[in-house]
């Protein structure tokens, strides 16, 4: 319990930091991106993110599955990956260009092209990668590889912004370019893991791809569920409506993207948990103490939203508070399924994950169609918010029917929650007292 706590916190201080990073960056783009821009600049954000899911097969999740339950066959299950990754890779290269070019942009696609190509790729270079640290339970050099992009990111936006450079055309390229230095980091790291694996043997790349196949079902079909309301948006709405939604749900976000790194500190421990009580369990305990504390942080967003969201994003969001509170909502109900949706690939089919977003899917695109077109971008943040309450629903009806865990499990706080992380802080304050002591007597 010690260590999945201090694991769990220490990815969430490191992720915290990283999309603070990127809340940075985002908030100079919003402010010096026109609006309309800024919803292309979130189109390519949102689906160079979705390219590299499909593309990566699933192999994120079932290399991590294969090394955590039979960590003697590491390095074969590395050698196989990189070696898919290499042909993946060309596949999504050529791929990305194909997709936009279908879209009517008000810009060229010699201009988007190329940086979304690399940027697909380097996503998808870092997503296969991760997963074997993942397998390892290398949490620490996780964070590292999470870490690397936003730091380079956060530098170049700065710099661009004392040079007066930012256009959308430089905005895209220091995307790619600060994702490219990540998918550096991480292969660095890889690398060594695949010596002695082996070459001929074939058998680990077909496990990967059969078993990966099912969770890159779940996985893409999660993505969408995340920004479906935005990506419906951006095929009935205009660019400017497209970026405003954009800007308000991206700010709403670091809570989600911190649910985030909570579920993958759980899925590393749950695929090499020895039982499913103890997956399930970990889960649990895990959701409700992050819940409740997003719970606070987006209090204080909801209260703090007319000078958050102008001071944020810059005076041409300041009359959409309104519509922020509403995706804050969205966006906190959501943090539920979101956090426990990988412990459930890790202890069942991930088949079961799928087929519960195929139908909340379809929901959500309906709800965000008919209620644009009756309420505007009001309309799409409700559709928005009651999508992620159905998601949420979905997941805790199914780990109550089919796992016996209740929603109270995953929400109701208990003693024992509270006791744990006053513990920790009462013997960091005694460890300390005691050092101060020894100091002051000598």
């Amino acid at each position: 319990m010690a260590s999945r706590t201090r694991q769990m916190l220490g990815t969430i201080i490191t992720r915290f930091a990283g999309k603070s990073a990127n809340f940075l960056v985002f908030a100079i783009m919003a402010r010096a991106l026109t609006v309309p821009d800024l919803g292309i600049y979130g189109f390519v954000f949102t689906t160079c993110l979705l390219f590299a899911t499909l593309f990566d097969v699933g192999i994120r999740n079932s290399v991590a599955n294969f090394i955590g339950k039979d960590e003697a066959r590491a390095a074969d299950y590395t050698r196989q990956s990189l070696l898919l990754l290499v042909v993946l890779a060309v596949l999504c290269a050529l791929f990305t260009p194909a997709i936009y070019s279908l879209q009517k942009l008000d810009v060229p696609l010699s201009s988007l092209a190329l940086p979304a190509m690399v940027n697909a790729v380097a996503l998808l270079t870092i997503r296969m990668q991760q997963g074997i640290l993942l397998g390892l339970g290398d949490i620490k050099y996780f964070n590292t590889t999470e870490l690397a992009p936003r730091v380079v990111l956060l530098a170049g936006a700065v710099a661009l912004l004392l040079a007066g450079a930012i256009t959308l055309s430089s905005a895209l390229w220091l995307l790619a370019l600060s994702n490219l230095a990540g998918a550096v980091s991480v292969v660095i790291g890889t690398i060594p893991k695949a010596r002695g694996g082996s070459l001929s043997d074939l058998t680990p790349a077909k496990a990967l791809l059969k078993r990966g196949f099912l969770f890159m079902l779940g996985v893409v079909a999660m993505l969408a569920a995340k920004q479906i309301a935005f990506l419906i948006l951006t095929q009935i709405g205009s660019e400017g409506q497209a970026g405003l939604f954009y800007g308000l749900r991206r700010l709403t976000e670091i809570l989600t993207e911190i649910g985030l790194a909570v579920s993958v500190v759980l899925f590393s421990q749950n695929v090499r948990a020895a039982s499913r009580e103890e997956a399930l369990e970990a889960a649990t305990h895990s959701t409700r103490i992050s819940f409740w504390f997003f719970v606070a942080l987006s209090v204080i967003a909801a209260v703090t939203a007319p000078v958050l969201v102008p001071l944020a994003l810059g005076p041409d969001f300041a009359g959409y508070t309104g519509l922020f509170r509403i995706l804050l909502l969205g966006t906190l109900i959501g943090t539920i399924w979101i956090i426990i949706y990988p412990s459930m690939t890790a202890i069942d089919s991930p088949l079961v994950a799928f087929l519960i977003f195929l139908p909340n899917l379809a929901i959500g695109s309906a709800l965000t169609w008919w209620l644009f077109h009756a309420h505007g971008l009001i309309g799409a943040g409700v559709a928005m918010a009651i999508s992620q309450l159905l998601l949420s629903l979905s997941f805790l009806g199914v780990f109550w029917l089919r796992y016996g865990v209740s929603p109270g499990d995953f929400l109701v706080l208990r003693k024992s929650d509270l006791g744990g992380v006053g513990g920790k802080l009462r013997r960091k304050f005694a460890r300390k007292s005691g050092k101060d002591k020894k100091g002051s007597g000598s």
